[in-house]
Parts: C-alpha cells; structure tokens; sequence
C-alpha cells in the first residue's frame, strides 16, 4: 500500500514538476532571446549614429583638404586674390566652427602647423614665400595624411556616451 502511495503521489506532481520546469526554461530563453534583441538594437542605433557622423566628418573634411590644397599650392600672384582672401577666411571658419566637433586630435595638430605657417607667412606679407614653401607644403600633407588615418578610424571622439552606453562595434 505504501508504495501504491508514492507512486500516486509521483504521478500526480511529475507532470506539475515537468510542467514548472518547462516554464523555467521557456522563461529563461525567453529573456537570453530579449536581451540579444536589445543587444542588437543597440547595436544597429550606435552604428546609425556613427555612420551619420562619419558622413559629416567626410563631408567637412573633404572641404578642408581643398581649401588647405589650394593656400599650400597658391603662387605669388594669387596672395593678393579674392579667392586667396576668401580660402584663408574659410579654413579659419572650418578650423574654429565646423572641425571642432569631428576632427581627431592629429587632425587639430597637423592643421596647427599648417595654419601657423600660413599666418606667418601672412603677417609678413608672404616674404620668403619661396623658402617656407616646401614646409607648407609638408604641412599641407601632414594635414592629408591625418585627415585620411582619421576617416579610417570608427570612432568618436571623446566616444559615445549617453546614448546607448559606450559604443561596443563587436558582434557577440
């Protein structure tokens, strides 16, 4: 009788036990698929973000590189232009407003240099053009060269805090 006993009690709480269990497990995968979702979505915004930023950052630094390409390989005669004028107002306006927020620090470096050439040069009316032309011009491929290893580089600057957490680009 006693065994009778535990085998009813066993087939009356084994279904209940397997169906507890079932629900544990459903339960469990349930939050491992959510926070995957979550992982994912995160994911796609930070990658939106980012592209959006990079876009602009090439945006601006396309038009910079022009501008730099064009003070660093002017000649004499053109010191004295509009457009001379109107190029070197432009790298100031790009330098102090549009860069700020999207160059790398080798770019706020290597545009240092190169701007301090030229405002040199200009405070001396472009004497010894001839002799700092070759500096300015490595200046100007300083320039070229961070402005590239900066559009390379998929990350912010000062990273991406206060969005979506810090920005993780590896898939798990």
């Amino acid at each position: 009788m006693e065994k009778e006993k535990v085998e009813n009690y066993l087939l009356k709480f084994l279904p209940l036990v397997l169906t507890l269990l079932t629900v544990l497990v459903g339960l469990y995968q349930f939050n491992k698929g959510q926070k995957a979702n979550a992982e994912s979505r995160d994911y796609q915004f930070n990658m939106q973000i980012l592209s959006k930023f990079k876009e602009t950052q090439q945006k601006v630094y396309a038009e910079t590189m022009g501008i730099v390409s064009y003070l660093a390989a002017a000649d004499t005669a053109d010191f004295k232009t509009q457009k001379y004028a109107d190029s070197y107002n432009r790298l100031d306006q790009l330098y102090w407003v549009e860069l700020s927020p999207v160059q790398s620090p080798d770019v706020d470096t290597a545009l240092l240099f190169f701007k301090n050439d030229l405002d040199n040069l200009k405070a001396n009316n472009f004497r010894k053009i001839n002799e700092k032309k070759i500096q300015l011009m490595e200046h100007a491929n300083g320039v070229a060269e961070a402005i590239r290893n900066s559009l390379m580089d998929w990350s912010l600057p000062g990273g991406m805090t206060g969005l979506g957490g810090t920005l993780n680009l590896k898939k798990k």
